[in-house]
């Protein structure tokens, strides 16, 4: 009897071991979530997308599926546009007003970890299409200054020039006297062409002054803009003289009444 007690203590420590064992085994479903559709709507600018709710026209709508699908659906502006790619484009010539959109996701559902799990999700929503002109939200007047030298605040202007010419950027970078239209008479010092949408712009390589700057800005908030870019440093008075190593600057500025 006594050997028999002193067994049962022995076999304590395994039988805890054990219970701790199937303790330690990880939640299969502690890094999972339920199924939920998630989609990015804004424009697309050059090679960039700018988070948007309204698109300027001519302009290209770019709806994007975030996340991982067994399959999705598109529908924008009515069912003759329709995709089934995670990325869908969709290209307006004319202001279009309010366009809606639909999208559907398709996953299968994981019962084993959330019993109401769906195996679709819908979102709904729309995107407004708009004339270019000086509406456009990232037109305005800036006051900020670049990462490398916060102390040296300087003003920026994006502004629209009229349906021919577009949009402008003055004052990127510093001291650059921008581009010059107009008679002799009344020359328009207006800055560097800009491919612009609602909320963001991408500079024009070749851009008749300051030809080497090249970069994109977009809104940050509302009142916030940056803009990254690149450029050979001015080394005299002269516009087209520069120097020959390229620089890297951040701009941040805030709207100015």
């Amino acid at each position: 009897m006594k050997y028999m007690r002193i067994l049962a203590l022995l076999a304590l420590p395994c039988m805890a071991s054990r219970c701790n064992d199937k303790a330690d085994v990880p939640d299969p479903c502690l890094a999972k979530e339920p199924f939920k559709a998630s989609i990015i709507v804004g424009e697309s600018v050059r090679d960039t997308i700018i988070a948007s709710s309204k698109i300027l026209a001519p302009g290209t709508i770019y709806l994007k599926a975030i996340g991982d699908y067994d399959s999705v659906r598109w529908f924008l502006g009515g069912p003759q546009n329709t995709s089934r790619n995670k990325d869908y484009k969709l290209f307006f010539q004319d202001p279009e007003g309010v366009v809606g959109y639909t999208f559907i996701g398709y996953k299968k559902a994981d019962a084993n970890c959330f019993p109401n799990d769906k195996s679709s999700d819908t979102i709904r929503g729309s995107i407004e299409v708009v004339q270019r002109d000086q509406n456009a939200d990232i037109v305005g007047n800036y006051l900020g200054y670049n990462e490398s030298n916060p102390n040296d605040k300087f003003p920026i202007t994006i502004s629209f020039y009229d349906n021919v010419w577009g949009y402008f950027l003055k004052g990127i970078p510093k001291g650059c006297p921008g581009f010059t239209t107009g008679s002799e008479e009344e020359p328009h010092n207006v800055g560097l062409d800009i491919f612009a949408g609602n909320r963001g712009f991408a500079i024009k390589t070749g851009s008749r002054v300051c030809s080497t700057v090249e970069g994109k800005g977009y809104l940050k908030s509302q009142d916030t803009l940056v803009i990254e870019y690149t450029y050979y440093p001015m080394i005299s008075p002269d516009p087209l003289a520069f120097d020959s190593k390229i620089k890297s600057e951040k701009f941040i500025g805030i709207r100015q009444p």
